[in-house]
């Protein structure tokens, strides 16, 4: 098992910078511990899929944006479980919002399906406006691209249509770039247990590294988004039976998260290994 926890030295960039210093009232008013309200989300509430609609809707989903490529996934992707053998894989990017990952992995990686959900139609349709893409379903609002090897389901990852079936199959890995962090912490547990219920289980013969990658904040401020985790709060939510190694951080922290009120922020990235399944 990898167990390493180091301050990464990579090109850490976000994608725009911002006003360093909002209007001093409304600065005050977000970094409150008590609820406010910014961009028509009340903070520190359950935060649906309408709630993150409204703010790609008015612009306000930008300051997580990475210019490019996320580093963590660049310098880690290794450490999916049988890399070697991705040609015959399938990775699922939950909460994907326009990133840049999903190109990298479907277009660089050589895996067989590269599978996006993301709730809200501005910002799949902003990832795929420079390449060739189809609807292929109307109900759920399916893109795909790149030969069928890129699929984005523009819907509510808690919708009970985004299953197994809908995937093609479980999915053997799980790439999850800060979208366990857009949720409250009170849907952590079902946001978990959805990814489990998505995934293959591992046969025993592939023992080794890791199922699911994460990348999550992690800040002092008891507010959100986003709702920050730290190691043992993963390793309490996963349970018992499933390994959570934290393997590098970086200082997140920029003019994106100062502006929204935050005095710190984060990235941390975790490795989760799920238990094996004997095959004799």
């Amino acid at each position: 098992m990898v167990d390493t926890k180091s301050s990464t030295s990579f090109a850490y960039q976000h994608e725009k910078e911002y006003e360093s210093v909002a209007d001093q009232q409304n600065v005050q008013q977000r970094v409150n511990d008590v609820k406010t309200i910014r961009s028509g989300v009340e903070e520190n509430e359950v935060i649906t899929a309408n709630d993150w609609n409204r703010r790609w809707e008015m612009n306000q989903a930008t300051r997580w944006q990475m210019a490019g490529v996320h580093p963590f996934l660049l310098q880690y992707a290794s450490f999916f479980r049988d890399w070697h053998n991705r040609a015959n894989k399938s990775i699922l990017v939950p909460l994907c919002g326009k990133s840049d990952d999903l190109l990298w992995l479907t277009q660089e990686c050589g895996l067989r399906h590269v599978i996006g959900i993301e709730s809200s139609a501005i910002a799949v349709t902003s990832l795929l406006k420079e390449y060739e893409y189809t609807q292929v379903n109307e109900k759920i609002g399916c893109y795909t691209g790149f030969n069928g090897k890129l699929s984005i389901f523009c819907a509510d990852f808690f919708d009970e249509n985004v299953n197994q079936s809908l995937l093609g199959g479980p999915v053997d890995y799980i790439w999850d770039r800060a979208a366990l962090v857009a949720l409250h912490w009170n849907d952590h547990e079902r946001y978990v247990k959805k990814l489990l219920n998505l995934q293959a289980t591992p046969r025993e013969e592939q023992n080794g590294k890791f199922d699911i990658l994460i990348s999550a904040y992690w800040h002092s401020q008891h507010r959100g988004p986003p709702f920050g985790v730290e190691l043992q709060y993963l390793r309490q939510v996963f349970g018992v039976d499933i390994t959570v190694e934290q393997l590098d951080e970086v200082n997140a922290f920029y003019s994106g998260w100062m502006n929204g009120g935050f005095t710190e922020m984060f990235e941390r990235f975790y490795g989760v290994q799920l238990p094996t399944r004997d095959v004799s």
